[in-house]
C-alpha cells in the first residue's frame, strides 16, 4: 500500500496507509511508538478509512466518504469509534481545543467536539463567492488561512467560533497546493511557479514577500527556524526561513523513483516523512550546511 498521510500527537506517530488492488480500496491507520524515533516502533493497526485525519489528545478526527468519525485513541491497543457525523464531501481537517475546522465542498464547516459522543455544527461559511471550493488550509490563533485550487487566499477570523468572519483575501494568480502559516509570514506553494511567501501580520492587507522558483512545489511543513518543501515529487528541500525575505537552503533528501512523497510532518529538528509505501523519520542533523543531497531508502 501507499502511506498516504503522518500525524503527531505526544510519542505516537499515526500514518494512513491506503492499498488499492483488483479495483477494491482498502485504508488502514498504524500507530507507532516514537519515544525514541531512532528506534520507533509499530503499535497497533486498526482498519480505518481516512482521507483526513487530525489527532487532539486522547481522540482522532477522520474524514472519510461516510463523514466524520472521532475515535478513542487514548489506548493505541484499543481504539474504538466513539461518534460519526454525515458530510458530502470533506477532505482536510484540524482541530483546536474542542473545536474541530473541515472543508466541504466550497464551505469551512465549524464542529464543536466538547462532547465528542455527539459532535455538532457550530457554523458554515460559503466560500465558493470568493471562487474558493477545492481548498487546504492552516490553523494559527484565531485565524485560519486557506489557499485554494483558485489562486485565492482567504483569511477567516475564527476567535467566535460560531460567527466566523471573512479578515482578508490575496489573489496569487496560480494554483495553491498547500499553504502552512508561522509568525506573520504564510508560505505558499504554487503549481508549476515556486514557493511564494506572504507577510499575513494583516490579514486586511496581505503583500508578498519573495517567490522562489521550483519547477513541481507541493506540500510544505514548518518547524521553529525550518521549512520542509516537497520541491519535486521525490525530492525534500530543507530551507533556513529565520529570514523570511531571504530563505537559504539547508539540503535536500532524495528519495527513490516510484517512492512519491505524500506527507510531511515536522516535530522540531526530526521530520516524519510518507512517501512510496514507506515512512522515513529523518533528522536536521543529517544535513551539512553545504546543501549537499542525501539519498533516503
Amino acid at each position: 500500500g501507499d502511506a498516504r498521510h503522518v500525524d503527531l500527537s505526544g510519542n505516537n506517530l499515526y500514518v494512513v496507509e491506503h492499498e488499492s488492488e483488483y479495483g477494491s480500496s482498502d485504508e488502514k491507520i498504524h500507530i507507532m511508538d516514537i519515544s525514541n524515533p531512532a528506534n520507533a516502533t509499530l503499535t497497533s493497526t486498526n482498519n480505518i478509512l481516512a482521507k483526513g485525519i487530525d489527532i487532539e489528545s486522547d481522540f482522532a478526527c477522520v474524514l472519510n466518504d461516510s463523514g466524520l468519525i472521532v475515535y478513542d485513541i487514548s489506548d493505541p491497543l484499543e481504539v474504538s469509534e466513539v461518534s460519526s457525523f454525515q458530510i458530502e464531501h470533506g477532505g482536510q481537517i484540524k482541530i483546536k481545543d474542542d473545536l474541530a475546522y473541515m472543508n466541504d465542498n466550497g464551505y469551512l464547516v465549524t464542529f464543536d467536539l466538547s462532547n465528542p459522543a455527539q459532535p455538532e455544527i457550530l457554523s458554515e461559511v460559503l466560500l465558493r463567492q470568493h471562487r474558493v471550493s477545492e481548498y487546504r488550509f492552516d490553523l494559527v490563533g484565531d485565524y485560519i488561512y486557506i489557499g485554494a485550487v483558485s489562486g485565492q487566499v482567504i483569511v477567516v477570523d475564527i476567535a467566535i467560533p460560531n460567527r466566523p468572519r471573512l479578515a482578508g483575501q490575496f489573489d496569487t494568480g496560480s494554483e495553491i497546493v498547500d499553504i502552512r502559516v508561522s509568525g506573520e509570514f504564510a508560505y505558499l506553494s504554487l503549481r508549476e511557479t515556486g514557493l511564494l511567501i506572504l507577510d499575513v501580520s494583516d490579514p486586511a492587507d496581505m503583500m508578498d514577500i519573495n517567490l522562489y522558483e521550483y519547477a513541481e512545489p507541493g506540500i510544505i511543513d514548518v518547524s521553529f527556524d525550518f521549512l520542509y518543501l516537497q520541491s519535486s515529487p521525490y525530492l525534500l528541500t530543507v530551507l533556513d526561513k529565520s529570514d523570511a525575505e531571504n530563505l537559504q537552503e539547508r539540503g535536500q533528501y532524495r528519495f527513490g523513483e516510484g517512492d512519491i512523497i505524500r506527507d510531511i510532518k515536522a516535530d522540531g529538528a526530526t521530520i516524519y516523512v510518507a512517501y512510496g509505501s514507506n515512512v522515513a523519520i529523518l533528522d536536521n542533523s543529517m544535513l551539512a550546511v553545504d546543501e549537499n543531497s542525501k539519498n533516503v531508502g
